[in-house]
């Protein structure tokens, strides 16, 4: 079957256009992913976005599908979900030892995304040249 160039041109269009993926970039919000073996490629997304100064974590479940099966994974998967909502929206930090590292990674995070809105408020208040 035949490539039709203009309508491979129209898709690939499409898919730049919605893909999170080239839309990385542009975003300003903190990400909390979780990752399985059916979504490895995406962890690309996460490496992306901390290369450039974005706050992101991520938790990966090497045997994992989309839908967590594994009372573990699906366990680490609510927990990890209720510890950062807990952090972020009610700076609430669990006292569990076994968490030290998450919470000093995401006080990281926490710093990292100020310093993010603070250039994104200057930049908006930074007066436009005149000619």
């Amino acid at each position: 079957m035949p490539i039709d160039r203009e309508m491979a041109h129209v898709d690939r269009q499409k898919y730049v256009a919605r893909s999170v993926a080239f839309r990385l970039r542009r975003s300003d919000f903190l990400l909390f992913r979780h990752l399985s073996s059916s979504a490895a490629e995406l962890r690309c997304g996460s490496a992306s976005l901390r290369k450039q100064g974005k706050p992101v974590d991520s938790i990966y479940f090497p045997d994992g599908q989309h839908i967590l099966r594994k009372p573990l994974e699906r366990m680490a998967s609510q927990q990890g979900n209720v510890d950062w909502f807990r952090f972020w929206l009610k700076v609430e930090e669990d006292s569990d030892p076994a968490k030290a590292e998450q919470y000093k990674l995401w006080r990281e995070l926490r710093k990292m995304q100020a310093e993010n809105e603070a250039k994104a408020k200057a930049a908006k208040e930074k007066p436009a040249p005149v000619n």
